[in-house]
């Protein structure tokens, strides 16, 4: 199946400073967390209704943008928060 979302695709943005990210998304009492641990870049397009997050074994995660399926996201920074 080909990627047939217009619009240009965004990032890399650098997500080195996270120790993790997680996703939170589902029908209210269904909801699933999505969890990625040392996520180091995030790839999107406007109005996509997707995200994707490359971890640091280069796995490349897609889930929500925020707000489709009720989807929020969580993260834990490290260091200096002006990283």
């Amino acid at each position: 199946m080909y990627n047939t979302t217009p619009g240009k695709l965004y990032g890399p943005f650098n997500l080195r400073p996270e120790n993790y990210r997680e996703y939170e998304f589902g029908p209210e009492g269904e909801r699933i967390v999505y969890r990625i641990d040392n996520p180091v870049s995030l790839f999107y397009r406007r109005n996509g209704t997707t995200h994707r997050v490359v971890d640091a074994k280069l796995v490349t995660h897609v889930v929500p943008a925020p707000g489709y399926h009720g989807c929020v996201i969580r993260w834990e920074q490290y260091g200096d928060p002006e990283y």
